[in-house]
């Protein structure tokens, strides 16, 4: 049955033997091949019986017989015990029979041997002390193993089983390295401390790396703070702005309804030069470009007093008095070149004549209204 391909081969170790991983079970193993597998069923019934009573697994691969054994000592004692001429290759010229009977011997010495040192005494406290250190999987499980049995059984996989820690951790503490972070350095401890290799030097990497951390940490809180600082007096600047924007526009507001309320360009003027950039600069300066002036025709009016002095003749004293009275708002009529008003008599004098008749002396007085006109420019805002 071909079943090399369940063994993945890491070197040689020495001629015809080679150290290998059992991809079944992970386990270290060592393969010794024995040559070709011969034409002779006796031969090979021969060697199946052995290695099945033995309890030592062997297979065969492409014509190739290969035993599975644990240690290399082992495969080595059993390559130099058994070390006979082997039968030749299948595509080989037929042998002398002479030699064939040798081929037949050297089989059976060889099965023999295996049967011997496929069967060696271990303790049950080497066994106990063995699987325990396998369980563990560490170095220092497998170092007490071999300071207990120097010369066990099972020192070859002690040994490999050291040097694959070693490798491994030697791997991880690369990868941590190359990393370069607290979480993978920690991470190296978490698993590998116990093992004792690169512990001090991961330690102090991983103290340097978390006062790097916390040394960053402390720039990036000033470095947030300085922004978050940088950010309050921002929003306070503008809170400002829009506390200052807000009284000049209660100034701007206030101002023009003023200006507004006194349409005149002088006030419009003066609004802009204070408020131009404000909301209502442009309805002002709108209404500022439709102020003109207009011509209007302006009056005016004068009170004048007047007064006379008639005296009017007739038969009848109040005929006489009414004569002198006609007489008096005539002449007051005549000197006023406006309205006459309010006109009066004052006080009335009756004296008879000595030929018949009566002369009234009248005094009247009158308000003249005088009213003149021009023309009047007028400044029209909207």
């Amino acid at each position: 049955m071909d079943r090399l391909y369940r063994f993945r081969v890491s070197g040689e170790a020495r001629s015809d033997i080679w150290s290998a991983i059992d991809e079944g079970n992970g386990s270290s193993v060592y393969l010794l091949r024995l040559g070709r597998e011969g034409k002779s069923r006796e031969q090979q019934g021969i060697v199946e019986a052995l290695a099945e009573k033995s309890g030592r697994e062997y297979f065969t691969d492409h014509g190739e017989i290969y035993v599975v054994c644990d240690t290399a000592q082992e495969a080595a004692m059993l390559q130099e015990q058994g070390r006979e001429p082997l039968p030749p290759p299948i595509d080989a010229p037929k042998p002398f029979p002479l030699l064939a009977v040798s081929g037949i011997a050297a089989f059976l010495i060889l099965a023999a041997i295996i049967l011997v040192a496929a069967n060696p005494t271990i303790s049950p406290a080497e066994r106990s002390a063995w699987e325990t250190a396998s369980q563990s999987n560490t170095i220092s499980s497998y170092e007490t193993y071999i300071g207990s049995y120097p010369k066990g059984y099972f020192r070859q996989k002690a040994d490999a089983g050291i040097s694959n820690r070693r490798s491994l951790i030697e791997s991880a503490w690369e990868t941590a390295q190359s990393v370069g972070t607290v979480a993978a350095m920690q991470e190296f401890l978490d698993k590998y401390a116990a093992e004792g290799l690169h512990e001090s030097e991961a330690r102090q990497r991983l103290a340097t790396l978390k006062d790097e951390a916390e040394r960053r940490r402390k720039e990036r809180e000033a470095e947030d703070q300085k922004r978050e600082a940088e950010r309050q007096e921002r929003e306070l600047a503008e809170q400002r702005e829009r506390e200052r924007a807000a009284e000049l526009d209660a100034e701007a507001h206030s101002s023009y309804l003023k200006a507004i309320g006194t349409p005149r360009k002088a006030n419009y003027e003066e609004f802009l030069q204070r408020y131009g950039n404000s909301n209502y600069a442009d309805d002002v300066r709108r209404r500022l470009a439709r102020c003109h002036i207009e011509s209007n025709p302006q009056y005016f009016t004068s009170r004048q007093p007047l007064q006379t002095n008639n005296s009017g003749y007739a038969m009848v004293p109040s005929s006489a008095c009414q004569l002198a009275a006609n007489f008096a708002a005539v002449a007051l009529r005549n000197s006023c070149q406006g309205a006459l008003e309010n006109g009066r008599v004052l006080n009335t004098q009756v004296r008879p004549e000595w030929f018949g008749g009566y002369t009234c002396y009248a005094s009247a007085a009158a308000d003249c209204i005088i009213t003149t006109s021009s023309m009047k420019e007028t400044e029209v805002c909207p």
